[in-house]
Protein backbone atom coordinates (compact mmCIF):
# COMPACT_ATOMS: atom_id res chain seq x y z
CA UNK A 1 0.00 0.00 0.00
CA UNK A 2 3.18 2.59 0.78
CA UNK A 3 4.35 1.53 -2.54
CA UNK A 4 1.25 2.21 -4.41
CA UNK A 5 0.59 5.62 -2.91
CA UNK A 6 3.89 6.34 -3.77
CA UNK A 7 3.44 5.06 -7.35
CA UNK A 8 0.19 7.61 -7.37
CA UNK A 9 1.46 10.70 -5.96
CA UNK A 10 4.48 10.65 -8.20
CA UNK A 11 2.63 10.12 -11.00
CA UNK A 12 -0.22 12.95 -10.13
CA UNK A 13 2.75 15.18 -9.43
CA UNK A 14 3.95 14.25 -13.38
CA UNK A 15 0.61 15.51 -14.73
CA UNK A 16 -0.10 18.54 -12.25
CA UNK A 17 2.43 21.10 -13.50
CA UNK A 18 2.34 20.76 -17.18
CA UNK A 19 -1.66 21.04 -16.91
CA UNK A 20 -0.94 24.10 -15.16
CA UNK A 21 1.21 25.48 -17.18
CA UNK A 22 -0.79 24.36 -20.67
CA UNK A 23 -3.37 27.00 -19.01
CA UNK A 24 -1.19 29.36 -17.80
CA UNK A 25 0.42 29.79 -21.42
CA UNK A 26 -3.25 29.91 -23.09
CA UNK A 27 -3.91 32.83 -20.58
CA UNK A 28 -0.73 34.86 -20.66
CA UNK A 29 -0.50 34.43 -24.68
CA UNK A 30 -4.31 36.25 -24.55
CA UNK A 31 -2.71 39.05 -22.15
CA UNK A 32 0.26 39.97 -24.12
CA UNK A 33 -1.64 39.78 -27.01
CA UNK A 34 -3.51 42.28 -25.96
CA UNK A 35 -0.77 44.51 -24.47
CA UNK A 36 1.28 44.46 -27.96
CA UNK A 37 -2.20 45.33 -29.95
CA UNK A 38 -2.96 48.28 -27.33
CA UNK A 39 0.42 49.70 -28.32
CA UNK A 40 1.11 49.26 -31.47
CA UNK A 41 -2.18 49.76 -33.22
CA UNK A 42 -4.27 51.87 -30.23
CA UNK A 43 -6.48 51.28 -27.30
CA UNK A 44 -9.88 50.43 -29.36
CA UNK A 45 -7.71 46.93 -30.59
CA UNK A 46 -7.43 46.22 -27.20
CA UNK A 47 -11.06 46.58 -26.90
CA UNK A 48 -11.49 44.74 -29.76
CA UNK A 49 -10.15 41.71 -29.07
CA UNK A 50 -12.05 41.85 -25.72
CA UNK A 51 -15.66 41.68 -27.40
CA UNK A 52 -14.26 38.42 -29.85
CA UNK A 53 -13.71 36.59 -26.06
CA UNK A 54 -17.26 35.45 -26.33
CA UNK A 55 -17.04 34.04 -29.85
CA UNK A 56 -13.95 32.51 -29.76
CA UNK A 57 -14.52 30.90 -26.16
CA UNK A 58 -17.71 29.38 -28.26
CA UNK A 59 -15.84 27.93 -31.39
CA UNK A 60 -13.13 26.50 -28.58
CA UNK A 61 -16.14 24.88 -27.14
CA UNK A 62 -15.57 21.95 -29.47
CA UNK A 63 -11.79 21.70 -28.68
CA UNK A 64 -12.15 21.68 -25.11
CA UNK A 65 -14.90 19.41 -24.97
CA UNK A 66 -13.61 16.87 -27.04
CA UNK A 67 -10.41 17.49 -25.67
CA UNK A 68 -10.96 16.47 -22.10
CA UNK A 69 -13.60 14.46 -22.32
CA UNK A 70 -11.77 12.60 -24.83
CA UNK A 71 -8.81 12.49 -22.21
CA UNK A 72 -11.11 11.17 -19.72
CA UNK A 73 -13.13 8.33 -21.87
CA UNK A 74 -9.43 6.92 -23.51
CA UNK A 75 -7.66 7.19 -20.21
CA UNK A 76 -9.94 5.16 -18.63
CA UNK A 77 -10.16 2.21 -21.67
CA UNK A 78 -5.86 2.75 -21.72
CA UNK A 79 -6.47 1.34 -17.83
CA UNK A 80 -8.25 -1.63 -19.14
CA UNK A 81 -5.33 -2.30 -21.55
CA UNK A 82 -8.21 -1.65 -24.40
CA UNK A 83 -5.45 -0.25 -26.63
CA UNK A 84 -7.20 -0.66 -29.96
CA UNK A 85 -10.53 1.02 -28.30
CA UNK A 86 -8.77 3.78 -26.68
CA UNK A 87 -7.37 4.64 -30.54
CA UNK A 88 -10.85 4.19 -31.83
CA UNK A 89 -11.77 6.64 -29.81
CA UNK A 90 -8.69 8.72 -30.17
CA UNK A 91 -9.35 8.90 -34.20
CA UNK A 92 -12.54 9.94 -33.40
CA UNK A 93 -12.00 12.78 -31.43
CA UNK A 94 -9.88 13.69 -34.17
CA UNK A 95 -12.20 13.68 -36.74
CA UNK A 96 -15.09 15.14 -35.02
CA UNK A 97 -12.96 18.32 -33.93
CA UNK A 98 -12.42 18.92 -37.33
CA UNK A 99 -15.67 18.46 -38.90
CA UNK A 100 -17.24 20.71 -36.77
CA UNK A 101 -14.37 23.15 -36.61
CA UNK A 102 -14.50 23.32 -40.43
CA UNK A 103 -18.47 24.38 -39.98
CA UNK A 104 -17.63 27.91 -38.64
CA UNK A 105 -14.67 27.30 -41.62
CA UNK A 106 -17.33 27.33 -44.54
CA UNK A 107 -19.66 30.14 -42.15
CA UNK A 108 -16.80 32.65 -42.08
CA UNK A 109 -17.21 34.50 -44.92
CA UNK A 110 -20.88 35.33 -44.21
CA UNK A 111 -21.40 35.42 -40.26
CA UNK A 112 -18.06 37.55 -39.42
CA UNK A 113 -19.73 41.10 -40.58
CA UNK A 114 -23.04 40.71 -38.50
CA UNK A 115 -21.25 39.01 -35.93
CA UNK A 116 -18.92 41.95 -35.26
CA UNK A 117 -21.65 44.68 -35.50
CA UNK A 118 -23.63 42.42 -32.81
CA UNK A 119 -20.66 42.27 -30.56
CA UNK A 120 -19.55 45.36 -30.84
CA UNK A 121 -21.16 48.92 -29.78
CA UNK A 122 -19.42 51.56 -32.40
CA UNK A 123 -18.66 51.21 -36.16
CA UNK A 124 -14.72 51.98 -35.47
CA UNK A 125 -14.45 48.81 -33.04
CA UNK A 126 -16.71 46.33 -35.29
CA UNK A 127 -14.64 47.20 -37.98
CA UNK A 128 -11.27 46.20 -35.90
CA UNK A 129 -13.15 43.40 -35.03
CA UNK A 130 -14.62 42.06 -38.33
CA UNK A 131 -10.82 41.36 -39.34
CA UNK A 132 -9.69 39.92 -36.46
CA UNK A 133 -12.70 37.14 -36.20
CA UNK A 134 -12.44 36.80 -39.86
CA UNK A 135 -9.06 34.88 -39.12
CA UNK A 136 -10.06 33.03 -36.33
CA UNK A 137 -13.47 31.87 -37.40
CA UNK A 138 -11.44 31.12 -40.78
CA UNK A 139 -9.01 28.66 -39.41
CA UNK A 140 -10.37 27.35 -35.91
CA UNK A 141 -9.86 23.92 -37.07
CA UNK A 142 -5.86 24.12 -36.44
CA UNK A 143 -6.65 25.86 -33.11
CA UNK A 144 -9.03 23.25 -31.99
CA UNK A 145 -7.36 20.06 -33.12
CA UNK A 146 -4.34 21.92 -31.06
CA UNK A 147 -6.11 21.64 -27.94
CA UNK A 148 -7.49 17.98 -28.73
CA UNK A 149 -4.24 16.68 -29.42
CA UNK A 150 -2.72 18.61 -26.40
CA UNK A 151 -5.11 16.84 -23.71
CA UNK A 152 -5.51 13.93 -25.58
CA UNK A 153 -1.20 13.01 -25.32
CA UNK A 154 -0.70 14.36 -22.22
CA UNK A 155 -2.39 10.62 -20.73
CA UNK A 156 -0.89 8.97 -23.42
CA UNK A 157 2.51 9.13 -20.75
CA UNK A 158 2.97 12.54 -22.57
CA UNK A 159 2.38 15.05 -20.14
CA UNK A 160 5.65 17.05 -20.82
CA UNK A 161 4.84 17.06 -24.71
CA UNK A 162 1.14 18.15 -24.03
CA UNK A 163 2.02 21.10 -22.14
CA UNK A 164 4.80 21.75 -24.52
CA UNK A 165 2.68 21.85 -27.16
CA UNK A 166 0.67 24.83 -26.18
CA UNK A 167 3.39 26.99 -24.67
CA UNK A 168 5.26 26.66 -27.81
CA UNK A 169 1.41 28.18 -29.81
CA UNK A 170 2.03 31.02 -27.67
CA UNK A 171 5.74 32.01 -27.69
CA UNK A 172 5.28 31.50 -31.69
CA UNK A 173 2.24 33.49 -31.47
CA UNK A 174 4.26 36.67 -29.16
CA UNK A 175 6.75 36.65 -31.36
CA UNK A 176 4.69 36.84 -34.92
CA UNK A 177 2.43 38.80 -33.19
CA UNK A 178 5.44 41.80 -32.11
CA UNK A 179 6.56 41.29 -36.03
CA UNK A 180 3.60 41.55 -37.81
CA UNK A 181 2.39 44.61 -35.63
CA UNK A 182 5.59 46.63 -35.86
CA UNK A 183 6.88 45.32 -39.12
CA UNK A 184 3.95 45.16 -41.41
CA UNK A 185 0.50 46.92 -42.06
CA UNK A 186 -1.07 44.36 -41.42
CA UNK A 187 -3.08 45.91 -37.92
CA UNK A 188 -6.04 43.38 -36.32
CA UNK A 189 -5.05 40.63 -39.30
CA UNK A 190 -1.52 40.59 -38.27
CA UNK A 191 -2.82 40.21 -34.66
CA UNK A 192 -5.40 37.16 -35.50
CA UNK A 193 -2.65 35.08 -37.73
CA UNK A 194 -0.06 35.59 -35.64
CA UNK A 195 -2.63 33.08 -33.20
CA UNK A 196 -3.21 30.66 -36.16
CA UNK A 197 0.33 30.27 -37.10
CA UNK A 198 1.59 29.69 -33.38
CA UNK A 199 -1.17 27.23 -32.65
CA UNK A 200 -0.23 25.20 -36.31
CA UNK A 201 3.53 25.29 -35.15
CA UNK A 202 1.91 23.87 -31.93
CA UNK A 203 0.63 21.22 -34.09
CA UNK A 204 3.57 20.21 -35.74
CA UNK A 205 5.44 19.94 -32.12
CA UNK A 206 3.52 16.84 -32.10
CA UNK A 207 5.26 15.01 -35.28
CA UNK A 208 7.52 13.28 -32.29
CA UNK A 209 4.84 11.53 -30.53
CA UNK A 210 3.43 10.54 -33.74
CA UNK A 211 6.87 9.17 -35.14
CA UNK A 212 7.41 7.73 -31.61
CA UNK A 213 7.07 3.91 -31.66
CA UNK A 214 6.36 4.13 -27.22
CA UNK A 215 3.29 5.61 -27.49
CA UNK A 216 -0.14 4.06 -27.82
CA UNK A 217 -2.25 5.59 -29.38
CA UNK A 218 -2.42 5.58 -33.20
CA UNK A 219 -4.55 6.95 -35.75
CA UNK A 220 -7.00 4.00 -36.33
CA UNK A 221 -10.11 5.28 -38.82
CA UNK A 222 -11.27 1.56 -39.29
CA UNK A 223 -11.46 0.88 -35.38
CA UNK A 224 -12.92 4.89 -35.05
CA UNK A 225 -16.23 3.81 -37.21
CA UNK A 226 -16.60 0.78 -34.70
CA UNK A 227 -16.29 3.52 -32.04
CA UNK A 228 -18.42 6.26 -33.71
CA UNK A 229 -21.20 6.03 -30.63
CA UNK A 230 -18.38 6.53 -27.73
CA UNK A 231 -18.32 10.47 -29.23
CA UNK A 232 -21.55 10.86 -27.14
CA UNK A 233 -19.90 9.75 -24.02
CA UNK A 234 -16.86 12.34 -24.74
CA UNK A 235 -19.24 15.06 -25.03
CA UNK A 236 -20.72 13.89 -21.80
CA UNK A 237 -17.77 13.35 -19.83
CA UNK A 238 -16.32 16.97 -21.30
CA UNK A 239 -19.77 18.27 -20.17
CA UNK A 240 -18.50 20.10 -16.89
CA UNK A 241 -15.83 21.98 -19.58
CA UNK A 242 -18.76 22.96 -21.61
CA UNK A 243 -21.10 24.59 -18.69
CA UNK A 244 -17.79 26.53 -17.89
CA UNK A 245 -17.32 27.73 -21.30
CA UNK A 246 -20.76 28.52 -21.26
CA UNK A 247 -20.86 30.53 -18.44
CA UNK A 248 -17.88 32.32 -19.68
CA UNK A 249 -19.17 33.55 -22.59
CA UNK A 250 -21.98 34.61 -20.73
CA UNK A 251 -20.33 36.73 -18.78
CA UNK A 252 -18.24 38.28 -20.95
CA UNK A 253 -21.03 39.16 -23.55
CA UNK A 254 -23.22 40.36 -20.98
CA UNK A 255 -20.41 42.61 -19.24
CA UNK A 256 -18.82 43.61 -22.65
CA UNK A 257 -22.84 44.93 -24.08
CA UNK A 258 -23.50 46.77 -20.70
CA UNK A 259 -19.82 48.31 -20.48
CA UNK A 260 -20.04 49.91 -24.00
CA UNK A 261 -23.56 50.85 -23.69
CA UNK A 262 -23.97 52.35 -20.47
CA UNK A 263 -20.00 53.46 -20.05
CA UNK A 264 -18.67 54.01 -23.59
CA UNK A 265 -15.99 52.22 -25.67
CA UNK A 266 -13.06 53.75 -23.01
CA UNK A 267 -14.44 52.31 -20.36
CA UNK A 268 -14.45 48.89 -21.83
CA UNK A 269 -10.50 49.25 -22.46
CA UNK A 270 -9.83 50.27 -18.69
CA UNK A 271 -12.45 46.71 -17.90
CA UNK A 272 -10.21 44.76 -20.47
CA UNK A 273 -7.21 45.79 -18.89
CA UNK A 274 -8.76 44.62 -15.37
CA UNK A 275 -9.82 41.11 -16.88
CA UNK A 276 -6.28 40.49 -17.71
CA UNK A 277 -5.26 41.39 -13.81
CA UNK A 278 -7.78 38.76 -13.46
CA UNK A 279 -5.90 36.17 -15.81
CA UNK A 280 -2.79 36.52 -14.21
Amino acid sequence: MIRNDYLIKRKFNSYILPSVLMVMAMQLGNIIDSILVSGFIDVDGLTAISLSLPALYFMQIIGFTIGIGGAVIISVMLGKRQIKEASGVFSVCLVAALMLSLVFTVLAPFITKPLSGFLASTERLASLLEPYLYVFILFIPLLNLCIVISNIITIDNCPKLGAFCLITANVVNLILDYVFLKYTDMGMYGAAFSTIIGYGVGNVVIIPYILSKKRMLTLNLREGLKKLSAIWQVFKAGSSQTAVFVMLILQYFILNTFIQNTLGADQMAIYAVCLNSVYI
